[in-house]
């Protein structure tokens, strides 16, 4: 899976909102950003469409700013457990799950290759825009990824 024009696109648009929105005295906006790796089970396969029992996500760097009341957190760890909602491989699929640890909520997904926009809430407030790039680790099945994701939540 490569990365496109317009997943380029997106994800420089939501970290540059994120940005904005997230600067004093802007809105009461709480954006986030986390880089980690993740697994799915069975795996996605290029040609079978099935079910993942189990897509995981571990962050190594978690970024999260709060308005309410006003706080960085930059070195918390979360952890993200879901399932799909249907069959995926590795062109589509969409799931949900729950985040713990540094952040707590409810998220679902829609993935078109290896972009997935977010939807669902973080902390508590709901995600007004989101997305993640997913890169390989292994192909055919894809069964582990490194995850790049930006948030921005009201």
């Amino acid at each position: 899976m490569r990365l496109s024009r317009r997943g380029s696109i997106l994800i420089v648009a939501l970290a540059s909102l994120m940005g904005l929105l997230g600067q004093t005295g802007a809105l009461a906006v709480s954006p986030g950003t986390f880089v980690g790796t993740g697994t799915f089970a069975p795996g996605l396969l290029t040609s079978l469409c099935q079910a993942q029992t189990s897509v995981t996500f571990d962050s190594a760097v978690l970024e999260y700013v709060s308005t309410s009341p006003p706080t960085v957190s930059v070195t918390s760890q979360v952890h993200f457990e879901g399932v799909s909602y249907g069959c995926e491989t590795t062109l589509s699929g969409s799931g949900h799950g729950t985040l713990s640890g540094g952040l707590a909520g409810s998220v679902g997904y829609v993935r078109i290759g290896n972009l997935a926009t977010l939807s669902g809430s973080i902390n508590g407030g709901a995600v007004f825009a989101g997305a993640c790039i997913l890169v390989p680790t292994t192909v055919d099945p894809v069964t582990s990824a490194a995850w790049y994701c930006v948030w921005v939540t009201d």
